[in-house]
């Protein structure tokens, strides 16, 4: 998405939001590393015709969670303590409902310890929904609907915790949460940018856990999973479960057989993976088309557009490929 309207966006070659702004009034920077870590963020307003840094923070990591954020100066701000997420590990779930406390530099510089920490309180998918102090006081407090717009915020330290919604850092300005591999915007529901995994996420790129975010995670932006019930013995959740297991692709096919010319109308190749089991949907191998099997013949007013169309048969397709005019046989069609 380049603008909603309002805001606009600029992505790097990555994919990567690197620039937001709302002209002639706020502008917004990030840059990552090369793991795909957002480690700098720059505000910056509109001042008597020239953009002004308002503030900078950089973050420090362990692999993909954070741990600290520091200033344009290097210095603390903010160290987060962490422990066991959705998971049962440190970041098996992307730290989702893993944060345990805050620790606010700029108390702890003042001598004041006791006041400078703050404890995180979650719903069982990982939201933070408060903060505690050590005397066991709500210092902030949040609502969400069930797709991450807050609905409320109160409490005096609620602005000095960035970690909400999914426990991921919100952009304040934007409205946005940081996946790590790519931002959500709540207020639409959806991703900002595609999918890093393509089509094996799903045919939508864009959707937000398959729109079930009640019982869907999204460890780090790359795709929905399943929360499963505690474990019998008391521990907590063994870990989320993929949507989509890792698909290994088959062997790769012998050379892809020309295709005959002056094709009556109606009839285009049928192009399947080499081997069975038969897949339910197009998988997109990296070497491209596979194995072009007999035809499959079409209604004679079907449109077929495009140089590579690929017909996707059922499980229950015969070995070879053939459709023989079966009822209620569904051909799709993925250009």
């Amino acid at each position: 998405m380049r603008t909603n309207g309002t805001r606009a966006f600029e992505y790097n070659d990555e994919n990567q939001l690197i620039s937001t702004w709302i002209s002639g009034v706020s502008s917004n920077y990030f840059v990552y590393d090369g793991r795909m870590r957002r480690r700098i963020e720059r505000n910056y307003q509109w001042t008597a015709g020239a953009w002004v840094l308002g503030s900078e923070s950089r973050f420090i990591y362990d692999g993909y969670v954070i741990l600290q954020e520091r200033d344009g100066l290097n210095l603390p701000t903010v160290t987060l303590t962490r422990g066991s997420d959705l998971s049962g590990s440190l970041a098996g779930a992307g730290g989702i409902g893993g944060l345990l406390a805050l620790s606010d530099h700029s108390v702890l510089n003042l001598g004041s310890v006791s006041n400078a920490h703050f404890f995180y309180h979650c719903d069982g998918n990982g939201n933070v929904t408060c903060l505690a102090d050590a005397r066991q006081n709500i210092a902030a407090r949040y609502l969400y609907d069930p797709f991450g717009n807050t609905l409320s915020i109160a409490g005096p330290e609620a602005s000095i915790n960035r970690y909400r919604f999914s426990s991921k850092p919100i952009h304040e300005a934007s409205g946005m949460y940081d996946y790590l591999y790519r931002w959500y915007v709540p207020e639409l529901q959806r991703w900002l940018n595609r999918d890093p995994l393509g089509e094996f996420g799903g045919v939508n790129l864009y959707v937000f856990v398959r729109n079930s975010s009640v019982v869907l995670v999204d460890p780090l932006g790359l795709d929905g999973a399943l929360l499963p019930p505690p474990d019998p013995t008391g521990n907590f959740y063994p870990g989320p479960i993929p949507l989509y297991p890792p698909v290994r692709p088959p062997p790769r096919p012998p050379p892809f057989p020309p295709i005959p010319p002056n094709l009556p109308p109606g009839v285009c190749p049928a192009v399947f993976p080499s081997e069975p089991p038969w897949y339910s949907k197009f998988e997109e191998f990296p070497w491209g088309p596979v194995t072009v099997y007999p035809y499959l013949h079409f209604p004679p007013d079907l449109k077929i557009h495009g140089d590579d169309p690929r017909p996707v048969l059922p499980p229950t397709a015969p070995p070879n490929g053939v459709h023989d005019g079966w009822p209620g046989l569904t051909i799709q069609i993925i250009f």
